[in-house]
């Protein structure tokens, strides 16, 4: 009986040790390995686009008369107020300055002050000035009137040389930017023999940008709004040709 037991309690010992070194012995299974997404690169730094505009002309701004030119001003409203050419005239040329930097496109301010210069020192400048390798072009700046007191004559006209046929493509490509903006009486190219036209040497228009005479266009010439939209007829005049030449 004794022998039994033992034998008995020796199966169960190996048994155990038998399970235990199974269990042992058989790894565990590994932890399946997660696979990450490939990382995306570090966008690079945009490069900053620097549009540099080739310039091809030489734009000779002059702004027409000065403070003490008699006459050039509209009739007194009912307060007692008139609108003055030279300032209007120099209003629309330093909107027209500040469009040509923002663009980068080359000009000349040709009178920058508010006083009055003899057309032939105008001229005179305009001449001598350095062209900076640069084909000048002449544009005067002017508002209209069709006599001393209020009348209806109203809109915009460009002025080139008789018989000039570069004036005439430049005076077309600024008489339709004119209108396109403002919306004004299209007047039309006409052709005149004005000092500045006759004694240039270069590319010569004058553009004459709504008449004061006119009550209600004479308002308008006082707005923000239109000497804006006169002085961005001239800078789109000015890129055109920038870009098709004369």
């Amino acid at each position: 009986m004794e022998r039994i037991f033992s034998l008995i309690v020796k199966v169960i010992l190996q048994a155990i040790t038998s399970g235990s070194k199974t269990k042992a012995e058989t790894p565990p299974e590994p932890e399946p390995e997660i696979k990450k997404e490939d990382p995306k690169p570090e966008p690079l730094p945009a490069k900053e686009k620097k549009v540099t505009h080739q310039k091809k002309y030489l734009w000779l701004l002059d702004n027409g008369h000065g403070d003490t030119t008699p006459g050039k001003r509209s009739p007194k409203f009912d307060d007692g107020t008139q609108m003055f050419e030279y300032e209007f005239n120099r209003a629309v040329v330093a909107r027209i300055k500040d469009r040509l930097d923002e663009i980068g496109v080359a000009y000349l301010d040709l009178v920058p002050g508010d006083n009055d210069v003899s057309l032939g020192d105008r001229v005179a400048l305009a001449k001598s000035c350095d062209d900076q390798g640069l084909e000048k072009v002449y544009i005067s700046v002017h508002g209209n009137a069709a006599t001393d007191d209020w009348s209806s004559a109203s809109g915009v006209e460009t002025f080139c040389y008789p018989g000039s046929t570069t004036g005439h493509r430049l005076s077309d490509v600024f008489q339709k930017h004119l209108i396109d903006q403002t919306g004004w009486r299209d007047r039309g190219v006409k052709e005149a023999n004005f000092y500045v036209l006759r004694k240039t040497t270069m590319p010569a228009i004058l553009t004459e940008n709504g008449f004061f005479s006119n009550k209600q266009q004479c308002e308008q010439m006082l707005s923000a709004e239109y000497r804006d939209k006169i002085a961005e007829a001239h800078v789109q005049a000015i890129l055109e040709i920038e870009k098709d030449s004369i």
